[in-house]
């Protein structure tokens, strides 16, 4: 089980299945596996983790361990403030973005 940890929001804590804790991933900023208020998070196919990093706008790809493997979306492709992420039937990564008074539902082949 994963969770992002509060009230500061800057990494995900891992919980085993009796809920103990496990350790955390990530710390506060916007380097490769840091995270400014980390929101939705799956788990794909290949069992990595991926991570809508809000305040940086864009999605991120780990490892189960918590290792930064890359950024699979940012700004640069037309993604802000990234609020949930999902892994479609097909692949497709689907985001959806909220604020500034609107909503978004986004979906990505990468």
């Amino acid at each position: 089980m994963f969770s992002s940890s509060r009230p500061t929001f800057v990494d995900l804590q891992i919980f085993d299945s009796n809920g103990q804790f496990v350790r955390k991933i990530g710390s506060e900023g916007s380097g490769a596996g840091q995270f400014k208020f980390p929101r939705g998070l799956c788990v794909d196919q290949e069992g990595s983790v991926v991570v809508a990093d809000r305040n940086n706008d864009r999605v991120s790809q780990l490892t189960l361990s918590g290792r930064f493997v890359r950024h699979l979306l940012t700004k640069d492709d037309g993604l802000k403030a990234p609020y949930a992420v999902a892994i479609g039937v097909a692949g497709q990564l689907v985001i959806t973005e909220s604020g500034n008074n609107r909503a978004a539902i986004k979906v990505f082949q990468i």
